[in-house]
Order: C-alpha cells, then structure tokens, then sequence
C-alpha cells in the first residue's frame, strides 16, 4: 500500500494472502463464539450413538478447530503458513468450524474475513501492535472472553515521508 489514505480495491484485498491466513488462523484458534447451539429436526446415526429427533445440539467449536487428528500435531499453535497451503488445510469444510460447520454457515464469512483484512491493514500501517499472547487466559461461555486482559500494546507509527 502506498499510503494510509488510500482506499483498498477487491485486487488489493485479494493480494494480502498472508493476511488473510493470520486472520483465519486466529479465528480457527479464538473463535468468538466456541459453541454453536442446534436443534436436530431428524434422528441421526453416529459411529457409536444415535442421536433422537427433537433434541438440542451443542457443537464444541473450539475442540473442532484444534483436534489434531483433522489438523495435525501442532493444531494447537498459531501457525498462518497451514493456510497458504491447500494440502495442508484439512480436505473436510467442517474442520474449520469458526463460521459454523455444514450448510447452515454464517451467510457473511466473506463479507467479514475481507472487513477484517481492509480493517488490519490500515491499522497495521499506522500502528505497532505487539503482545504476549502466552499469557492470555480465556474463559469458555457463550463467547470467548479473556479474563486475564488483553494484554495489547498499541503505538502510533511515525510517518515516513
């Protein structure tokens, strides 16, 4: 980008790929919201269980986005660079379940990840953002909330001329 100013075109967005893996990595590992709450309209056979009709359904976001089995050995560490690469990322759209697994998705997952990237890169331009994201402590409700602060520091960058 050549300056701050400058509004960002769909090629722009498109060309911050690495952007946009910190941006899905992050979410795959702090989703806002860790459980999704379902209802089954119609009985269904898992491996070892049935599941009725008519009974709530809780989807464990937070265990599906870091399950190692789907992910891999480090599903636990922030690693963008497993979204640069399709074979890498896991074959099943379910496994990145931060949007919601299956057809009932958030309808703006698009529009969001491409509000997010235009968002980040004027404020990464203008700003130093730095964290020790080692101490951060969440606690798992219907949100994500850190109860141990957020731990950011913010500074204005100097302008280059």
């Amino acid at each position: 980008m050549d300056s701050s100013e400058k509004d960002l075109t769909k090629e722009d967005l498109s060309s911050l790929t690495y952007l946009e893996a910190v941006i899905k990595e992050t979410i795959r590992l702090y989703p806002i919201g860790p459980v999704i709450a379902r209802h089954s309209d119609k009985k269904v056979q898992l491996k070892n269980f049935e599941l009725p009709s008519g009974v709530p359904v809780v989807v464990h976001v937070w265990s599906i986005n870091r399950n190692p089995e789907v992910w891999g050995p480090d599903a636990d560490q922030f690693r963008p660079e497993r979204w640069l690469d399709p074979n890498s990322i896991p074959s099943n759209p379910a496994a990145f379940a931060s949007f919601g697994p299956g057809r009932r998705n958030c309808i703006g997952k698009s529009y969001s990840i491409m509000l997010m990237k235009t968002v980040l890169s004027h404020f990464v331009y203008n700003y130093k953002i730095t964290s020790d994201h080692t101490k951060l402590q969440f606690e798992l409700v219907v949100m994500l909330k850190p109860y141990s602060g957020h731990l950011v520091k913010i500074e204005k960058r100097s302008k280059i001329k």
